[in-house]
């Protein structure tokens, strides 16, 4: 379909960011999240707050703007976090998406899901679109509720998984690479860990993908994530020879030194390459992606 219309949701974050500067000014933008926006640089968008456990206010948007098409990017993230409150998870990313799910079937509009590869068990990575899922969090849990009312749901859509998205941008919330980078410049040491494998993916060719997803009409699963497969200690290491940091304040260890609440799936990451052949936009690799943000956060902070 060409699209003309398109709304947002989580157009604060990271990836909503990325999104919302690339459609802004080829088509017209609607971005809406729980709280006040914060990048109105971007130019000639119309913003809403609206929180998507809110079923009318997500219903009263939809109605009023009449989008040709949903990016999906809302969701509570935070892994730990959903492990503790597995009820506000549920109501974020499972509810939530079928409130949108349903309000896209009433207004005829195409719904681009943002998931995650935590829907995975991480025994057998790296995963393609036809694996079977099985997740092992609440935070997994609820977004693979969320991929399957969708399905169920909505007569057109695409469900885009990512994993460990990482770029720059003043309003987002730290993320693996800020944070990993911003420590070493500070002289201090860090724990990584070497038993979790991932793809590790920048948000602004996440949001390239997530873009085609919604202009063509291909229907169902597709792994939006990095080109490559490796370790977070292997991904350190890789940006610690990018910005000529101290490899030698990364101490390895294994995930369950951290005693974190939540499960994390080991073997996790995705095998992403039906994308390129229905949308003709080519995921990166981890040095591609890792150059691209380094330029564009050294821009930002010389």
């Amino acid at each position: 379909m060409a699209a003309r219309t398109v709304l947002i949701t989580g157009s604060n974050g990271l990836l909503g960011d990325k999104v919302l500067a690339r459609a802004v000014g080829r088509y017209r933008v609607t971005g809406i999240s729980a709280a006040p926006c914060v990048n109105p640089e971007h130019g000639d968008f119309t913003f809403r707050q609206v929180d998507i456990r809110d079923r009318d206010a997500v219903m009263r948007v939809m109605h009023e703007t009449r989008p040709d098409v949903v990016l999906h990017t809302a969701a509570m993230t935070n892994v730990d976090g959903c492990e503790r409150d597995p009820e506000t998870a549920w109501a974020v990313n499972a509810m939530g998406t079928m409130h949108l799910a349903d309000a896209c079937v009433q207004t005829g509009a195409r719904m681009v899901l943002l998931s995650t590869d935590y829907v995975f068990d991480g025994e057998h990575g790296p995963y393609r679109e036809d694996d079977r899922p099985r997740a092992i969090s609440a935070y997994g849990r609820s977004k693979l509720a969320a991929e399957q009312t969708t399905a169920a749901t909505c007569e057109d859509y695409a469900i885009a998984r990512t994993s460990v998205l990482y770029g720059w941008s003043p309003h987002a919330r730290t993320n693996f690479v800020t944070w990993l980078a911003g420590e070493l410049r500070a002289g201090k040491e860090v724990k990584v860990v070497t038993d979790q494998t991932s793809s590790a993916t920048l948000a602004d060719n996440l949001a390239d993908m997530v873009l085609a997803l919604g202009e063509v009409d291909a229907q169902g699963t597709f792994h939006t994530c990095g080109g490559d497969w490796l370790s977070r200690y292997e991904l350190a290491l890789r940006i610690v020879r990018l910005f000529q940091l101290d490899g030698g304040l990364i101490i390895p260890i294994e995930t369950a030194e951290l005693r974190q609440p939540a499960p994390r799936p080991k073997h996790s990451g995705m095998v992403a390459e039906r994308i390129l052949e229905a949308t003709g936009v080519r995921p990166l690799s981890t040095d591609e992606g890792l150059a691209a943000f380094k330029r564009s956060w050294k821009a930002a902070r010389p």
